[in-house]
C-alpha cells in the first residue's frame, strides 16, 4: 500500500536506463503524490534513497539480468506453465527481498510523520480509492471487460510487436473470461484509511511499525474474502493460459522482437550495474541463492565484482547531471495502467543558462 516501499509500478515517458538513473527524484515525486515532506524528512529520505539504490543497483541488477537471459532460453523453445510458474516466483522472491530490505527505512521514515502529515495521507488515499472508483467499479462490466483486452493488448504489442487477427481474437476471448475485480479492489482500497491510523499508533515502536509494513506491502491479499481470492485465482489461470498460447503461437517476427526486447533490457540491467558486457557470472549468483541469507548477502558483492567494467555507482546528485535530455517528467501508472501521479522532472541550478 505505501508508496514509500516504491511498489510495483510502471515509469513511462522514458527508457528503462534513463528512467532508473534517475529514480532519485522520481521516486521522492512519487511521494509527493500523497503527503509533502518537510525539510528534514526529505534528507533522510534523500539519505537512505541512495544506500538504497546503490545496493539495488549493485546486488540486485545483475540476479535480474540473469533472470532475463534464462527467460530468453526459455523462449527458444515450447514456453509451459512449469516454466512461467518459475519465472513469476523469482518475480514475486525479488519483490519480497526488495521489501524486507526498505521496510525498517520506511517504517524510520513515517516515525517522523506528525499528525496532520497522516491525515494528509490519509485524504490523498480516500482521493485516490474515489478515482479508482469512477475507473474501475462505474462503467457497465461490458466497458470494463474491453478495457481490460485493449490493455492487455497494448502490453503484449509492446513485447512482441503488431498481434494477429487470431491473437487479438485470443486476447478478446480472455476478456470476455476474466472475473471482473474491480468492486473487490476497491473494498480493498477503502480500509487504507484505517491501516493509516495503525501507522500512527505503531508510530513510537519502529520494530511493530516495520514488521506492519513489511506484512502490508508483502501480503496486500491478508484480510480480503475468500471469494476475492478466488477469483484472482481464475484471473491468474486464465492470464497465464493466454501467455503460454500466444508465447508458443509467434510469428517469426514476434518471436525476434521479443528475443531483442528481453536481451536488450538484460543488458541495461548489466550496463546500469557496471558489469562487464555478456556477464558471466549467472552460474555464480544461482549457486548463492542456495546458501543462508546471511552467507548470500556477504557474498554477493564479491561474486559479482570480478566481473564489473566500472566501479560502484550512487545516486546523489546524479539527476541535475544528466536531466537536460531528458522528458519533462514522468507518468507513474500501477498494475491496471491507472496514473497515479505525474512527477515533473526537478529546477536544476543555472540549468537554463547552462
Amino acid at each position: 500500500m505505501l508508496m514509500l516501499g516504491a511498489a510495483p509500478v510502471l515509469v513511462t515517458g522514458c527508457g528503462v536506463k534513463s528512467a532508473y538513473d534517475r529514480l532519485d527524484w522520481i521516486i521522492p515525486g512519487y511521494i509527493d503524490n500523497y503527503i509533502t515532506l518537510d525539510a528534514g524528512q526529505r534528507t533522510l529520505l534523500r539519505q537512505r534513497l541512495d544506500a538504497q539504490l546503490r545496493w539495488h543497483r549493485n546486488e540486485q541488477l545483475p540476479h535480474y539480468a540473469c533472470q532475463l537471459k534464462a527467460l530468453m532460453h526459455d523462449l527458444r523453445h515450447d514456453f509451459t506453465t512449469e516454466k512461467l510458474a518459475r519465472h513469476d516466483l523469482a518475480l514475486r522472491q525479488a519483490w519480497a527481498t526488495l521489501v524486507q530490505r526498505l521496510a525498517p527505512d520506511v517504517a524510520r521514515l513515517l516515525a517522523t510523520a506528525s499528525d496532520a502529515q497522516l491525515q494528509e495521507l490519509r485524504a490523498n488515499l480516500e482521493r485516490k480509492t474515489a478515482e479508482y472508483k469512477s475507473k474501475f467499479v462505474d462503467p457497465p462490466p461490458l466497458t470494463l471487460r474491453t478495457e481490460r483486452a485493449a490493455t492487455m493488448q497494448k502490453r503484449l504489442r509492446r513485447r512482441i510487436g503488431p498481434l494477429t487477427a487470431e491473437q487479438q481474437q485470443k486476447v478478446g476471448t480472455w476478456g470476455g473470461q476474466i472475473e471482473l475485480t474491480g468492486a473487490d479492489r476497491l473494498a480493498a482500497r477503502q480500509r487504507w484509511p484505517a491501516r493509516v491510523d495503525e501507522l500512527r499508533a505503531w508510530r513510537h515502536e519502529p520494530a511493530r511499525l516495520t514488521q506492519l509494513i513489511e506484512g502490508m506491502l508483502t501480503k496486500p491479499e491478508t484480510g480480503r474474502p475468500a471469494e476475492h481470492r478466488d477469483k484472482r485465482e481464475v484471473n491468474r489461470k486464465l492470464t497465464a493460459a493466454l501467455l503460454i498460447e500466444v508465447t508458443n503461437d509467434l510469428t517469426p517476427r514476434q518471436r525476434q522482437h521479443l528475443q531483442v526486447r528481453v536481451a536488450d533490457l538484460a543488458q541495461d540491467f548489466e550496463q546500469l550495474a557496471g558489469l562487464e558486457p555478456g556477464f558471466a557470472g549467472c552460474a555464480d549468483l544461482e549457486r548463492a541463492d542456495d546458501m543462508p541469507r546471511t552467507a548470500r548477502h556477504e557474498r554477493l558483492p564479491e561474486l559479482t565484482q570480478k566481473h564489473r567494467s566500472a566501479p560502484a555507482r550512487g545516486f546523489s546528485g546524479s539527476s541535475c547531471g544528466t536531466v537536460r535530455s531528458a522528458q519533462a517528467g514522468y507518468r507513474i501508472v500501477d498494475h491496471d495502467d491507472s496514473i497515479v501521479g505525474t512527477i515533473r522532472r526537478p529546477q536544476c541550478p543555472n540549468a537554463a543558462g547552462a
